[in-house]
């Protein structure tokens, strides 16, 4: 689905130097970057007008401020300016850790899925 949003008319150039902040699960920075812009992702010219794709994975408990929001690293450095004004837009739901995207799996998991456990068992 995401794929035939990132290549709708126009939404290349609309996102050119731009900050897009994915909250997609199991979705990676190379995905999109791919889906956005194809092959051209290795031409120099080309990649400095390319947005900055930044994943953030923050939970269910961001409904009542306590998110434990995972922000993963990409092979294409991110502006540290950038990454202040993401962590500090998530900060405003909860917590925010930069991971490595090797960790994505892990981090998810205790993130995401242990809250949501915790939130269901509380019920029971």
């Amino acid at each position: 689905m995401y794929h035939g949003v990132l290549n709708a008319p126009g939404m290349r150039e609309a996102l050119a130097e731009k900050v897009l902040v994915s909250i997609l699960g199991g979705v990676t920075v190379e995905a999109l970057r791919q889906s956005l812009y194809g092959a051209s992702t290795s031409h120099s010219t080309e990649t400095q007008k390319q947005s900055h794709i930044v994943r953030c994975i923050p939970n269910t408990a961001a409904a009542v401020r306590q998110s434990m929001t995972i922000v993963y690293d990409s092979k294409q450095p991110v502006p540290s300016s950038i990454m202040e004004r993401v962590e500090s837009t998530f900060l405003r739901v909860g917590r925010v850790k930069q991971m490595p995207v090797s960790l994505a799996s892990v981090a998810g998991s205790l993130a995401g899925s242990t809250a949501a456990f915790f939130s269901w068992s509380s019920r029971a």
